[in-house]
């Protein structure tokens, strides 16, 4: 079995792993001989096992910006302004096809049994393997942002037909696309944990609260500040921790500073995931208050590390937070205020979702995953 292995992101040396985390760990685990490609950065990829080869290509990235994003697939405004916007911001979008040309010689010389794009803004290059070089292809899409763009374009979905298996890291994206795509070309794949660096260490509990992740518009940044000034008014001696770096750090650091927060919110910048499972393991509660996103990695790295959480239903996580976390809507402050304070005044509560996080968290651990994937890749060839 050749499997190339077409991601943007892996995790590079020296720097904290943001993504990349899902196509480095089934690389590394699924031990068959393996073609990764990927953009070129500055620091070093992460190195991998000796069946992995890893081709960096340079290309010109084009990204939306999170005004863009916001408004294209959350919703909001449509002004003509927005529009011409989108038009321009799409076409530039397309110039990032250089990429797909930069990878055709390495696939004509590994010619790769199985094509796995891990996003699907590098599909691309899995259709061209697809049709010059009878590869099998597989897209994992990995958040709710790609459902949402899927929905809203015929001419974005017309590609995924291409792809002989859809991987969704949630059910909810699955269950988004399922009026345009037959049941059987889905399967779960979810983001994965490992469980022997994200592990309860018995440490004395702070009382904190700690979100982790990128300073991005989908993070919800904004309401999960707005939520802690009315936790403090409650419980003065209750702080909150954002280990994380982005775009949107300014702004939430405005937010905090408006609302008079400085002595309850700090802000660690992107830090080692060592420094990460310390500090999930010293905090209280975990919190994500996301208005879109695909099972974090970060809310079962919290899991594992046996500490609840309070998240919202935008966070596709049904599976993972049946027993461990409270739930509420995205973008209310009030309802989210209202659920950390209910974990902080009920022990009773707070130990019941804390003795079911171990559970919750096996089947994410990365070996689990990397043997269903494996199967999945090995039942595709015997058809």
């Amino acid at each position: 079995m050749k499997i190339c292995r077409i991601a943007k992101h892996l995790p590079r040396v020296g720097v904290t792993p943001v993504e990349g985390l899902h196509p480095y760990f089934l690389t590394a685990l699924i031990e068959e001989d393996t073609l990764v490609l990927t953009k070129k950065y500055p620091a070093q990829p992460r190195p991998l096992p000796s069946h992995a080869q890893v081709v960096e290509i340079s290309y010109k990235d084009i990204p939306f910006s999170d005004y863009m994003e916001n408004e294209t697939f959350v919703g909001g405004k449509k002004s003509i302004i927005h529009k011409i916007k989108f038009i321009y911001r799409t076409v530039s979008k397309f110039r990032e096809v250089s990429f797909l040309f930069k990878c055709m010689p390495a696939l004509l010389r590994y010619r790769p049994d199985i094509v796995h794009c891990h996003a699907f803004i590098t599909i691309l290059p899995g259709i061209f393997s697809k049709i010059f070089l009878r590869s099998k292809l597989i897209v994992t899409l990995h958040s709710s942002v790609d459902a949402v763009m899927l929905k809203k374009s015929r001419f974005l979905r017309s590609l995924l037909n291409f792809a002989d298996k859809i991987f969704c890291v949630s059910t909810e994206i699955k269950r988004e696309l399922l009026p345009f795509y037959s049941e059987n070309r889905f399967e779960i794949t979810p983001n994965g944990v490992d469980l022997s660096l994200f592990r309860n260490q018995s440490e004395p509990r702070e009382n904190r609260l700690i979100a982790v992740g990128t300073f991005r518009w989908y993070k919800g940044y904004k309401y999960l500040v707005r939520a802690m000034k009315i936790i403090v008014e409650k419980y003065p001696d209750y702080t909150l921790i954002i280990c994380g770096g982005g775009l949107e750090r300014q702004q939430v650091e405005d937010e905090i500073r408006r609302l008079s927060l400085e002595q309850h919110i700090s802000i660690t910048g992107m830090i080692t995931q060592e420094k990460i499972a310390e500090l999930l393991n010293r905090s209280r509660i975990f919190v994500m208050s996301s208005v879109v996103e695909g099972l974090p990695k970060a809310l079962i790295e919290a899991l594992a590390c046996g500490t609840p959480a309070v998240i919202t239903t935008a966070c596709a996580a049904e599976d993972a937070a049946e027993n461990t976390a409270l739930v509420v809507e995205p973008k209310n402050p009030a309802a989210f205020a209202d659920a950390v304070s209910r974990l902080i005044s009920d022990p009773q509560l707070y130990k019941r979702l804390a003795d079911a996080c171990p559970d919750a968290v096996k089947k994410y651990d990365w070996r689990n995953i990397a043997d269903s994937v494996k199967q999945i890749y090995s039942s595709l060839l015997s058809q």
